[in-house]
């Protein structure tokens, strides 16, 4: 983890100050659908999305993080899409 690409570049800021913050948000978005929906395919969608993020730090050259962020943007677009009726729902009934 946090190894030098061919580059040069350390990816050990970049890990170490972002994803921690990023991990609680993603945290807090799988608690809120799964206490708010017991629709499976969202909750799935945000767990998805959260192991994807887990998965930054993991990584030791630039191309990797460059894939590994792709792939969790991917995931938590497709599940914030997901989400958006539940919470057209929900507001409509506050």
């Amino acid at each position: 983890m946090g190894t030098a690409d061919s580059g040069g570049d350390s990816l050990d800021g970049l890990q170490l100050g972002v994803r921690p913050q990023v991990v609680v948000v993603a945290l807090e978005a799988m608690f809120r659908v799964e206490l708010l929906t017991d629709e499976p395919g969202l909750v799935a969608a945000s767990r998805q999305a959260l192991m994807s993020i887990d998965r930054i730090d993991r990584v030791d050259t630039r191309p990797q993080l460059d894939q590994e962020r792709a792939s969790s943007r991917t995931l938590i677009y497709a599940f914030v899409t997901a989400s958006k009726p539940h919470v057209s729902d929900l507001a409509a009934q506050a």
